[in-house]
């Protein structure tokens, strides 16, 4: 990725990870534990698991067009950088 393409990225991740703070109370009752695909401030779907969400991420957003959270007490913002690392080791 060029350093657009990260700076766009960077945006999603951010976007997304502010929008799914705002969810999160409703979500812990129903998808406690899973991994939630976010687009453009929307969750698309729910897995069990990490790696499941990102390979679906990759096939229908592209690198950087989505980010990864999961369901639980306490959010954890684990940016951009923790997709990337998690598919260069899949």
């Amino acid at each position: 990725m060029n350093s657009e393409e990260v700076r766009k990225a960077q945006k999603q991740v951010d976007e997304n990870y502010a929008f799914f703070k705002t969810q999160i109370a409703e979500l812990k009752r129903d998808y406690h534990n899973k991994f939630a695909l976010l687009h453009d401030q929307q969750i698309s779907n729910f897995f069990d698991s990490e790696d499941d969400a990102i390979n679906i991420g990759f096939e229908k957003y592209g690198e950087g067009n989505f980010s990864v959270q999961q369901v639980r007490e306490s959010v954890v913002d684990l940016g951009y950088q923790s997709c990337v690392l998690a598919q260069a080791t899949a």
